[in-house]
């Protein structure tokens, strides 16, 4: 299942949701909501051009990507009253299918809520997107397994100077040790959760193994 990244940097050009204050003023945060997943930012206070330092990361599930519609609010937050609706962004998760794995850095131009169009602010939103082909905590290692296969002896594990019976998919490590390769390849795969390695032999048997 894909995942969706969504990075968000800075704000620029907010509406002021208390105009009688000179200059104006809002206190922005933003809620992002895919499906039935939704996180909400920190908020930023008197500020119409928000900064998040660090940046806030959040990620999504995307069952289906070429349907997926990732929801941006921006609101003002309100003490007394009810949170006032800033400005809103919609984006297809379909957009960045083309470009697995790829980030993407895009000022968005937000769509301002219709209580402040006479402002006649140009609110933009600064995010890094992108879609992944798995989750950062979950990588997936290939372990081959060489054997050959003779009429008198039936199959036996392959043991030359270029191949040992275990190799990594792209013959970084080979050893006649399956536990010296598979160690060789997890040190590759630092900071994952979860290892899962996929046993691969010249007679088409796979066997998942989670370490």
């Amino acid at each position: 299942m894909p995942f969706l990244h969504v990075t968000l940097h800075s704000a620029a050009d907010l509406p002021s949701s208390d105009f009688s204050i000179v200059g104006g003023k809002s206190d922005p945060y933003v809620i992002f909501k895919l499906g039935s997943t939704k996180h909400r930012s920190p908020c930023i206070k008197n500020n119409l051009n928000p900064v998040w330092s660090p940046p806030e990361e959040y990620v999504f599930e995307v069952p289906d990507a070429a349907s997926a519609v990732l929801n941006v609010e921006v609101y003002d937050l309100d003490t007394l009253n009810p949170d006032d609706l800033l400005a809103t962004l919609v984006v297809p998760v379909a957009k960045f299918a083309d470009e697995m794995d790829v980030s993407t850095l895009e000022n968005y131009p937000l769509s301002v809520d219709s209580e402040f169009s006479s402002q006649k602010r140009h609110s933009t939103l600064h995010l890094e997107v992108c879609l992944k082909q798995m989750d950062d905590q979950e990588k997936r290692l290939f372990v081959w397994e060489n054997e050959s296969w003779s009429m008198g002896s039936g199959w036996k594990p392959t043991n030359t100077k270029e191949r040992h019976q275990w190799s990594s998919y792209d013959d970084s490590a080979t050893s006649k040790t399956f536990r010296l390769v598979v160690r060789k390849v997890v040190y590759w795969a630092l900071d994952s959760y979860q290892t899962n390695i996929l046993l691969c032999t010249s007679s088409d048997v796979g066997e998942h193994i989670s370490t």
